[in-house]
């Protein structure tokens, strides 16, 4: 499960880089305007709109058929996306 984790961390390191810096132009915009409530509605789409991006590359490089010759159940596999969006 930590190694699942640990693929989508990788997978999305690049992006994570660019997705925190307009982060913090999102919080220099809307805390001074709504206190920031829309920072955290905003905050949450975008790290779920992360976690979908992973299930799309996944899917893109046909990832599932390799995961599904491991020792792992598909519920591992789910859960490890909930897991990662809980991280976030």
């Amino acid at each position: 499960m930590h190694g699942l984790i640990q693929k989508d961390l990788y997978s999305i390191a690049g992006s994570l880089k660019s997705l925190l810096l307009v982060m913090v132009v999102f919080g220099i915009i809307f805390i001074p305007q709504s206190g920031g409530i829309s920072f955290i509605a905003v905050t949450v789409f975008m790290m779920s709109a992360l976690v979908i991006s992973t299930i799309s590359m996944d899917d893109f490089v046909k990832w599932d058929k390799y995961a599904l010759t491991l020792p792992l159940s598909r519920k591992d596999i789910v859960k490890s996306k909930y897991e990662l969006l809980i991280i976030f």
